[in-house]
């Protein structure tokens, strides 16, 4: 069992290693924590393509920037931000491609808690990366704020959904059909074993007893 624990842990480590080199640290003044990098093609007469494997650090990130001649992004790890100027922010994972178009300003760099790493295909013809400004704190940190607004939004949503499907079954049981008539959508058809039917059958047929709902206890898991 030992063993067998061993070899699967060494196995799924293994699935984890970038097939590219991780490369030397950053050295440049063009972004924040710490981002390795490792050229993989320097741009010759032949080839005008710049290709390089950079890898972020949780909350590293790259400075606003333009690519002259565009720039595509293969993700190959982890999960990230990516933002164009005036545009929300994309959340992006392994396996995405993205597409900046030439003179755009944007951005992309980790998420506070995760890994991240891509392979940049930039075309060099009309000139090297033109850097701008940093990612100041404020628009970093709105992110994730953003983003827990909307998981708690989410949340209060799925509750509701959850209060209001106990209700409805409670005014089934009960035979409520004022409730349930101002619940459901005149369009509403309902489908049974025997057959569906809209609102005014379905409001009918529970009324009479004709489909019988169970009183049952709810429980939350």
């Amino acid at each position: 069992m030992i063993l067998f624990s061993t070899v699967f842990y060494s196995e799924a480590v293994a699935q984890e290693v970038s097939i590219f080199p991780k490369g030397e640290i950053s050295a440049t003044d063009n972004n924040t924590g710490i981002v390795w990098l490792k050229e993989l093609n320097v741009p010759d007469s032949i080839f005008n393509l710049s290709l390089a494997h950079a890898t972020f650090a949780p909350g590293a990130k790259l400075d606003w920037h333009i690519h002259p001649a565009g720039q595509y992004l293969l993700i190959t790890e982890g999960t990230g931000y990516y933002q164009e100027r005036g545009k929300p922010v994309q959340i992006v994972h392994k396996g995405d491609v993205i597409k900046c178009l030439p003179g755009v300003e944007h951005w992309h760099g980790a998420t506070p808690e995760t890994d991240f790493g891509y392979i940049g295909a930039t075309p060099t013809q009309k000139g090297r990366t033109i850097w701008l400004k940093r990612v100041n704190d404020e628009e970093y940190n709105t992110i994730k704020q953003k983003q827990d607004v909307s998981s708690v939004s989410n949340k209060n949503a799925e509750q509701e959904i959850i209060d209001l499907s106990k209700q409805k079954w409670i005014w089934m049981a009960d035979k409520n059909v004022d409730s349930l008539n101002a619940l459901f959508d005149e369009k509403s058809v309902f489908v049974h074993m025997g057959g569906s039917w809209g609102k005014a059958q379905e409001l009918s047929t529970i009324k009479s007893g004709g489909i019988w709902y169970k009183k049952l206890k709810f429980t939350q898991l």
